[in-house]
């Protein structure tokens, strides 16, 4: 995204929000448009803004903060890295039993098949709040990741995956406060390859 296009973001963001602001009641508020488009001359780009109508979503989810973000992105590498080693005792630390329960059967399942898995994090495309619970203390995050994932046989031989091939996948996981407040796994689902 070049300048203009930041600057052209930033102003038509700060107009929407005083505009919000200033209108009195809900029904004015619900004549705002949902999107609205900018056109930069220089680039030829249509920038597409939407209008978040729901105020409380909007800070819960500034609230959280950098801090949040970064703290899930440990759990995500740790957790996806002791799957793949097989490391329950390492999954026991990031997980709620129910779905701990889920991952170690796997585990359990390959071990009995003489089956290894490799894991390679190259890198977080973006990570991003999807929903958060009134009270916080439950959130959903998208992770699109480039990585790395091979399945391998008895003989060490590649079943699944290619050691060549990087490839973009998207993951919901939700995460839950414990009464320590401690951040645990509680619901994965992937999309597998993302375009």
């Amino acid at each position: 995204m070049t300048i203009e296009n930041i600057l052209l973001c930033s102003l038509a963001f700060l107009f929407l929000v005083l505009l919000y602001k200033n209108l009195g009641n809900e029904e004015k508020r619900s004549q705002l448009p949902e999107k609205f488009c900018l056109f930069s001359e220089k680039t030829g780009q249509i920038i597409e803004m939407r209008l978040l109508r729901d105020n409380k979503a909007l800070s819960s989810k500034q609230a959280i903060g950098e801090e949040f973000i970064a703290r899930v992105k440990i759990i995500f590498k740790t957790v996806c890295e002791s799957f793949a080693e097989g490391n329950m005792s390492v999954l026991k630390n990031y997980m709620e039993p129910a779905i701990l329960e889920a991952f170690e059967a796997d585990i359990r399942k390959r071990k009995s098949k003489k089956e290894t898995m490799e894991f390679s994090l190259i890198c977080f495309d973006s990570v991003e709040i999807e929903s958060v619970s009134p009270g916080n203390d439950e959130i959903t995050v998208s992770f699109v990741t480039e990585q790395i994932n091979l399945l391998k046989n008895s003989k060490n031989e590649v079943k699944e995956g290619d050691p060549m091939v990087v490839a973009k996948v998207r993951d919901f996981w939700t995460f839950r406060k414990s009464k320590h407040n401690k951040w645990l796994v509680s619901a994965t689902q992937s999309e597998g390859i993302y375009e």
